[in-house]
């Protein structure tokens, strides 16, 4: 079963990955997310934030499609979810 994970920075660097991966921040807490040469329609993707903090929030904003998708950081506690913060991320799909 095809992988990819990565932590991946507040400045949307890639840290520490495995897969063929892409990463590019989109704007203040939105990162887009490539997994490259996957066309899979079923991918299966965890997100948490890379934080000790309990009100630091890392979710799935939304999907394109064919491996691509958008992931946005904040604080729940902050009043907008959206600010930079580094997360985890790790996908599996069937080829």
């Amino acid at each position: 079963m095809p992988t990819a994970a990565a932590y991946v920075s507040p400045d949307g660097s890639i840290k520490n990955s495995i897969g063929n991966i892409q990463v590019s921040k989109n704007s203040t807490g939105l990162y887009k997310i490539n997994l490259v040469d996957t066309s899979s329609s079923t991918i299966f993707i965890t997100v948490t934030p890379h934080s000790a903090y309990i009100t630091a929030s890392a979710n799935l904003d939304s999907e394109i499609g064919g491996g691509v998708f958008y992931v946005q950081t904040g604080f729940t506690d902050k009043g907008t979810a959206d600010l930079d913060y580094g997360f985890n991320f790790v996908a599996v799909w069937n080829d």
